[in-house]
C-alpha cells in the first residue's frame, strides 16, 4: 500500500529475443507529496516458479475433473443399478439406499430409511441374518448370503448379499433371486413329478408282468388238464 510503502507486484517482460519471462518487484516505496520519489527493493525471476504453480493448478483442475467424472459415474451406477445398494449402521439402520430398494420391496425410501432392514426379514431367516450381520461388523466379507425380505404386498423376496465393514457402517449389495429361485422350484416339482411318473410306469409294467406270468401258468394248466382228461379218457 502506498501509505506503508511496502510495494510488491508480478509482471511479465519480453525479451528481445522474443521470449517471455514472469518477474517479481518487491521492496519499499518512499512517497513526497504523494509521489514515490525512491524505491528500495529487489527484481526477481519468478518464472520456474510461475510455471510451477501452472503445471500444479493444471493438475488439480485435471484432477478435480477426474473426481467429478468419477462421481458422476458413481452416481449413475448408483441410481441406476438393479442390485440393492445400502449403506448402513452396524445395526443395518440405512444411511443410504438406492432407488432400486423402492422396485423391488414396494416401500417408499422414507419408509425403508425409518428402520433397521433386519425388521424386513422373514422371521425364519431372522436369527441367521443377525448373525452374519454381526460377522460383518467384526470384519468378516460376506459373499452369497441369502434371506428372505417381505415386500410390501406381503409376499416375500428371496436377496443374495455381498456386504463388508469399513469405518463403522456396512456396504452392501444385494441381487433379488426370487425369479431363480421359483425356476429351482419349478424343476425340482418337475423332477418329482418325473419321478412319480417313472415309479408309476414301473409299478404298471410289474403288473402286466405278473399279469403275463399267470396268464403263462393258466395256459399251462388248462394244457395239463387237457391232456389228463384225454389219459383219463
Amino acid at each position: 500500500g502506498e501509505d506503508a510503502g511496502e510495494f510488491c507486484t508480478c509482471y511479465r517482460v519480453v525479451f528481445a529475443d522474443g521470449s517471455i519471462r514472469w518477474m517479481e518487484t518487491r521492496g519499499q516505496a518512499f512517497f513526497e507529496s504523494g509521489q514515490c520519489t525512491r524505491f528500495v527493493g529487489v527484481v526477481m525471476d519468478i518464472t520456474e516458479q510461475q510455471l510451477t504453480t501452472q503445471s500444479l493448478r493444471q493438475i488439480n483442475e485435471t484432477l478435480g475433473e477426474r473426481v467429478e467424472e468419477r462421481t458422476r459415474e458413481r452416481d449413475r451406477t448408483w441410481e441406476l443399478s438393479r442390485d440393492l445398494l445400502a449403506v448402513t449402521e452396524l445395526d443395518m439402520l440405512p444411511v443410504a439406499l438406492n432407488p432400486f430398494w423402492e422396485n423391488a420391496l414396494g416401500w417408499s425410501y422414507s419408509e425403508l430409511m425409518q428402520r433397521p432392514l433386519t425388521q424386513l426379514v422373514h422371521p425364519d431367516d431372522l436369527q441367521a441374518t443377525l448373525e452374519e450381520n454381526a460377522n460383518v461388523g467384526r470384519g468378516k466379507v460376506t459373499n452369497r448370503f441369502v434371506n428372505r425380505m417381505r415386500h410390501r404386498d406381503g409376499s416375500c423376496r428371496w436377496l443374495s448379499w455381498s456386504a463388508v465393514a469399513d469405518g463403522g457402517r456396512i456396504y452392501s449389495a444385494a441381487r433379488d433371486i426370487t425369479s431363480e429361485i421359483a425356476a429351482v422350484d419349478k424343476l425340482a416339482e418337475a423332477n418329482r413329478e418325473l419321478r412319480a411318473q417313472i415309479q408309476e410306469r414301473e409299478r404298471v409294467e410289474a403288473t402286466l408282468q405278473q399279469m403275463q406270468r399267470l396268464e403263462a401258468v393258466g395256459q399251462l394248466t388248462a394244457g395239463v388238464a387237457h391232456d389228463f382228461n384225454n389219459l383219463l379218457t
